[in-house]
């Protein structure tokens, strides 16, 4: 014991003192990832996702430039995910080794042989429409920067259609699931996520429905 005691301290002094050891190790024991979507901590090591498929990933990602292309080779979590008709579409994000700040964080549209990728801040940040929809059609899509509403604009964008809208609801209920889910429990996950209604969203859909969640 007084060897390791000894080989412990001698490794603390090389890093500057043992309390910097110690906070070290606590910071990789403890290194959290934040969920895309409600902005809650969470620990990669203890809490998993279910991972996207290498051939989703390889449909979505191998027509991107070469130095893109290294997004094959990466696990991607699933945080939300909803089948309509033909089409399946995917809240994404990169498991490892990047934690969030280096990571993806991409909405996916997969209908036949076609992928189409966005990002949570643009498919996220489409509001409903306060008019109702002209458009009734079940056509499949997600915002895009070429959708804007105004030029210049990163968050206007009014959705389409009832099915678009209801598609993302859709998305929203099965992230608030896997979130429980990965969290072990609704209580675990309520206490998080419910705390997260206090601040400012910009993802409208996504939090009327945690708002329903929460009551």
């Amino acid at each position: 014991m007084r060897f390791w005691k000894s080989a412990i301290f001698s490794l603390a002094l090389l890093l500057g003192s043992p309390l910097s050891l110690v906070a070290q190790i606590g910071r990789e024991k403890t290194k959290l990832a934040t969920d895309p979507l409600f902005d809650i901590p969470y620990a990669p090591k203890q809490m998993h996702y279910e991972l996207l498929s290498q051939s989703v990933i390889r449909k979505c990602y191998e027509k991107y430039p070469s130095e893109m292309r290294e997004a094959i080779n990466h696990r991607f979590g699933i945080f939300a995910h909803a089948h309509s008709g033909a089409a399946d579409y995917y809240v994404v994000d990169a498991t490892v080794p990047y934690y969030n700040e280096y990571g993806w964080i991409d909405v996916l549209l997969v209908n036949g042989d076609r992928c189409t990728v966005s990002s949570s801040d643009w498919a996220f940040t489409n509001k409903p429409s306060m008019t109702g929809y002209a458009d009734k059609s079940e056509t499949e899509r997600i915002a895009t920067p070429d959708d804007r509403d105004i030029k210049g604009a990163h968050d206007e964008y009014t959705m389409r259609s009832a099915h678009e809208e209801e598609v993302m609801r859709s998305l929203a209920r099965d992230a608030i699931q896997r979130g429980i889910a990965a969290h072990g429990s609704d209580v675990a996950f309520r206490k998080l996520a419910c705390q997260s209604l206090d601040k400012d969203s910009s993802y409208p859909v996504l939090y009327e429905e945690l708002r329903v969640y929460c009551k």
